[in-house]
């Protein structure tokens, strides 16, 4: 907590699941065809670089995979096609881009129905999808990742703002609120997520992912330099 009536602290302490970034895995393009072992594989990738694939809950990045087809011979109804698959690694909101590449699968051989043709490649393409995503992520022992050209920084910034005659817990609610919006407008910033509040304290604390290069000073300098509570 801090001392004065109101103030911009960095929580100190770091859980060590609050130190874990989050990914989502997003299937984009016309094509559905990889699945759930897919989406397994790949998580499995992760957690060994030190992230975890999150499904419903908030995430910091966003790793799209973008499989596409291409049929180079039919004969009756049996199918030759070559396949591609186009990897992007993004902030959550998408603006950040941090790594993309593509991998190309000629065709190996016929298979009777188009559909057999695809499946061919789920494997093969979910072994090198898992390989790109472990190379993505390269944690060290404080809890950072590289990602291309930017190192990631993970932290807890907790607000404390002024009391108020009117205060009550919609004023709360808002002066929550407004913080996480004005977070974000900084530039640099991957992700904000509220970790936790104290309504009666005037306290929130927010759990934000952040390029260190955007913030020379320092997350929490930055921010109070910026910022009027």
């Amino acid at each position: 907590m801090v001392s004065q009536e109101s103030g911009i602290v960095e929580l100190s302490t770091l859980p060590p699941q609050a130190r874990q970034l989050r990914v989502r895995l997003v299937e984009q393009g016309e094509e559905k065809f990889f699945g759930q072992d897919f989406v397994e594989v790949v998580q499995g990738s992760l957690a060994t670089a030190g992230a975890r694939v999150v499904l419903d809950d908030s995430y910091d990045l966003l790793m799209h995979f973008e499989p596409s087809f291409s049929v180079v011979e039919k004969t009756g109804d049996f199918y030759r096609v070559d396949c591609q698959v186009k990897y992007r690694l993004t902030s959550a909101d998408g603006k950040l881009l941090f790594s993309s590449g593509i991998r190309n699968y000629p065709s190996p051989k016929r298979q009777l129905s188009l559909a057999a043709a695809k499946m061919q490649f789920r494997d093969l393409a979910a072994r090198d999808a898992a390989q790109w995503a472990g190379e993505q992520l390269v944690c060290r022992g404080d809890a950072l990742a590289k990602l291309g050209n930017e190192i990631l920084g993970v932290g807890l910034v907790q607000f404390q703002y002024p009391r108020a005659l009117d205060f009550d817990s919609q004023r709360h609610a808002r002066k929550t609120v407004e913080y996480g919006q004005m977070l974000v407008q900084f530039p640099g910033i991957v992700s904000v997520h509220l970790h936790s509040e104290d309504a009666g304290s005037r306290c929130c604390v927010f759990r934000v992912v952040y390029t260190r290069g955007a913030f020379p000073n320092g997350l929490v300098n930055t921010i109070a330099a910026n910022m009027k509570l």
